[in-house]
């Protein structure tokens, strides 16, 4: 929760998070098991997405964008919250990710 928090601070944060390769280490909590780590790393992603450079990597060649559509099927209310949230954000910005959600109902 500690990241989460310092996430959603500011760009220098959000930058200096990223510089220490924590998107990798956050994504990787997404496909935990267990519910609380899955939403913490949810909460901690719907923060980093008001970065550009975290914008990039979900427009890129992945499914990282898809995923976070499946965690807003999860029974875990605030997990789909989050992802919800970082959802909004990335569609509100990127054509590309726009793109990727649309492609998941043809």
């Amino acid at each position: 929760m500690a990241l989460c928090n310092l996430a959603g601070m500011n760009e220098t944060t959000r930058n200096r998070i990223l510089k220490e390769g924590g998107l990798a280490k956050i994504e990787h909590y997404l496909y935990e098991d267990h519910v609380m780590l899955t939403r913490a790393a949810a909460q901690c992603i719907c923060n980093l997405v008001q970065s550009e450079e975290v914008v990039k990597a979900f427009e890129g060649n992945n499914d990282k964008t898809k995923y976070l559509y499946l965690l807003c099927q999860e029974e875990d209310v605030d997990t789909v919250m989050a992802a919800a949230g970082a959802l909004c954000v990335l569609t509100s910005i990127s054509k590309g990710c726009c793109r990727k959600l649309l492609d998941l109902n043809s």
